[in-house]
Formats: structure tokens, sequence, C-alpha cells
């Protein structure tokens, strides 16, 4: 009972962040999807999320590294990436434009489907980009990922929102998979609370976590 309660008040708070932001979704028109930046907007989510010079942050799944090289550029060359995933294959690209571009504050980490392989307490932020659901079992996988926290340290994930999403667009497995009660249900799960819940993406919300007081 006490968690479930504790659960209810957690949908509560996020619900009164996002009617307390200005938050306007742009049109919905086929365009909007030609360019990733012009929906990801990563300069300002970096910024918002709280990315500065010097930090360490765990790029999470990173497949390709799009927000891998974003990241080796906000923390600057006294800042450190981990740039993590299961499948090698892309990985493989983002030691290729290391090579190729020079970028010396990127690590490639070939993780497992339950765990990152991060170095312990060595993240200020540990970063998840449209992962989640692909989990077996995302909380146990949160519980893992936070062992690689810094004390100070926090979990930012960024994903899809049904209600901002053209449906037709999407490859929808359900619908609750990208809805806002599925993942506070996984991150509270994961012994994580949402400390700062953000919307202003057009497609997606950011959840802005610290591991829970148990």
């Amino acid at each position: 009972m006490k968690k479930t309660i504790c659960l209810l008040t957690l949908i509560l708070l996020v619900c009164t962040a996002i009617s307390a932001q200005d938050h306007k979704p742009e049109p919905k028109t086929p365009d909007r999807w030609t360019s990733r930046a012009s929906w990801q907007l990563p300069n300002r989510v970096l910024t918002e999320i709280g990315v500065k010079e010097g930090m360490t942050i765990a790029d999470i799944g990173a497949n390709e590294g799009y927000f891998t090289f974003y990241l080796a550029e906000k923390v600057g060359p006294e800042g450190k990436i981990y740039a993590t995933d299961i499948d090698n294959t892309p990985l493989q690209t983002i030691r290729n434009r290391c090579k190729n571009e020079n970028v010396n504050n990127v690590t490639v980490i070939v993780g497992k489907e339950n765990d990152p392989l991060l170095p312990a307490k060595s993240a200020d932020i540990a970063l998840i980009v449209n992962v989640i659901p692909m989990l077996k079992d995302a909380p146990g996988f949160l519980k893992t990922v936070a062992k690689c926290l810094k004390p100070d340290g926090k979990l930012v994930i960024i994903q899809w929102a049904t209600e901002k999403i053209d449906r037709e667009k999407v490859d929808w497995e359900t619908p609750y998979k990208n809805s806002l009660r599925f993942y506070l249900r996984q991150i509270y799960d994961g012994d994580f609370e949402v400390v700062q819940f953000l919307t202003f993406l057009p497609l997606q919300n950011i959840y802005v976590c610290k591991p829970r007081d148990k």
C-alpha cells in the first residue's frame, strides 16, 4: 500500500510539473522528422540537464553516437564520455569517428543486456535515450546503472511521449510503453525518483532522476 501511495504522489508531482511548464508543441507536420536536430534539440537538452565542462557522462545505449559527440564537445578535454551499447557494430562507428576527428575524451564500452559495464561511481550523469522499452528488465537495469553514479550523480531518461506524436509515424509496440505511467513505474521500481520533468521537446519527455531513498 505504501509503495502504491508513493507512486501516485509521484505521478501527481509530475503532472503538476507538466502544467507548470510553458510547453507549446510544434505543428505536427512530416518535415519535423527530416532532421533529428530539429526535434531532438541536443544542445538545449544538454544545457537543461546540466552538462558542464569537466563532467563525466555515461551515454547508455549510445548506438552510433548521436549524443556522444555533442556530450564530448560540451564536457571539453577535461571531461570524459563513456559510450556503451550491447551491439559492437554501431560502436565501431563511434571509434572510427573519434579517430577521424581526433576526439580523445570518449571511451567505448560493449555492455551486456542487464549491465552497461560502467566503472563504479564514475558518472556525474547517466543519459539513456530511447532505450527503456527495449529492455527485458528495465528496473533491474536501472539498479545496475545506479552503481555507476557518483554520490551526487543523476540519471536522465529521454523517451517518446504518446501524447505528442502522430502515431502513424512510429511503429508503436503499444501506446502504453510510451506513456507517462509506464516510465514512472520503471523508474520507481528501479529505485529512482523523478526530481525534474521536462516537456520542451516536441516529441519526447525528459525524466531527471535521483536514486530513491529506501
